[in-house]
């Protein structure tokens, strides 16, 4: 009875020793595996960061024109009236000796 008991101790310790040997395995394989995905995700990152800063860039240059064309608008919404500048530069050569 004593030699059933040690050889089912010596089995129980031997199947807690392999299955602790099989949980660092499989907690490596996990490790391997996630860093590899990481890398992939992280290559891919790299090569959409110039797209996306390019978008950016030119999201930027939209604004930039957009401006530039409600100034445009303001600026010829009435063709027969001059812009405030204009009028300014008629009276300061009218006011000053500046003849035609």
């Amino acid at each position: 009875k004593d030699e059933v008991r040690g050889q089912l101790d010596s089995a129980l310790q031997d199947v807690n020793v392999r299955y602790a040997v099989l949980e660092e395995t499989e907690k490596r394989a996990v490790c391997r595996a996630l860093i590899e995905e990481r890398g992939r995700y992280c290559a891919f990152v790299s090569m959409l960061k110039p797209v996306l800063d390019h978008e950016i860039c030119m999201l930027g240059e939209v604004t930039h024109l957009q401006t530039i064309l409600e100034d445009l608008s303001n600026l010829t919404a009435e063709p027969s009236k001059l812009p405030p500048a204009s009028e300014q530069v008629i009276l300061d050569l009218k006011g000053s000796d500046y003849s035609y």
